[in-house]
């Protein structure tokens, strides 16, 4: 039996990709983080522009620390603070467009975890459905 060994290997999400005397040593405990978003989906029908709800955005990092939540979207701005293990904040958002939440440790500022509000459309069918049995000839 022959093992293949990888030749290469991909960077983790959370790593320093700097090199050179000045970079800094990232703990690897907050490298570690779950982040969420809730809802994650927003339905539009056709005669909506934007889409308008409040969302709450969850996070869990291994210890305390200073975190930074940015955003994709130009309305939204950025937020910063000291944050406990578990945290949420709510927001309120009005967007045309998918929104990408990413977490980010302030220190080093390496991104930790990212999460999405998608935005769908459905269509409305203006049609008028027939109502007839399925054994029915005529």
């Amino acid at each position: 039996m022959v093992l293949l060994m990888p030749i290469f290997s991909w960077p983790a999400l959370g790593q320093n990709q700097q090199s050179g005397a000045n970079s800094e040593l990232i703990e690897p405990e907050l490298t570690v983080a779950e982040f969420a978003v809730m809802p994650k989906l927003c339905l539009q029908n056709g005669e909506q522009k934007l889409c308008q709800l409040s969302i709450t955005l969850h996070w869990k990092i291994a210890k305390s620390a200073a975190i930074c939540i940015r955003t994709d979207h130009d309305d939204i701005a950025q937020w910063c603070g000291q944050s406990k293990e578990l945290g949420q904040r709510t927001l309120t958002v009005s967007t045309a467009k998918s929104i990408v939440f990413s977490l980010y440790q302030q220190a080093s500022d390496v991104a930790l975890a990212r999460t999405e509000l998608t935005l769908a459309r459905v269509k409305q069918i203006n049609k008028r459905r027939r109502f007839r049995h399925p054994w029915s000839l005529f």
